[in-house]
């Protein structure tokens, strides 16, 4: 999330590294821009990962790590189907929100 000086808010579901909990992300308040009342991942990446992906500790997968971060075109990048909200690779701008100035915050819940 960032905060502009005018009072834009940006944020999205930022999962270019790699992630190991779904989320959920919904505005206090509808103000215009690009802003969206519910944007989500809930997809399961410990059994939803790509095996090369997978970051193990005492035999479980614990996290899913992106080695390419540039390209959509990594077996990674194509969870985007079911994750579309989700920003899955450093230049999925698509991915980015926007409210306009008046939105008091956003409620962020790990699922």
């Amino acid at each position: 999330m960032h905060w502009n000086p005018d009072g834009t808010t940006w944020y999205d579901i930022n999962q270019v590294d790699g992630y190991n909990l779904p989320v959920t992300m919904e505005s206090m308040k509808i103000t215009g821009g690009n802003c969206h009342s519910s944007i989500k991942c809930r997809l399961n990446m410990k059994s939803n990962c790509p095996a090369k992906n997978r970051i193990m500790e005492n035999g479980v997968v614990v996290a899913c790590k992106i080695p390419i971060r540039d390209t959509a075109n990594t077996n990674y990048a194509r969870i985007k189907q079911a994750c579309p909200d989700a920003y899955l690779w450093s230049k999925d701008d698509v991915a980015t929100k926007s409210c306009s100035p008046g939105n008091p915050g956003l409620k962020v819940t790990f699922c």
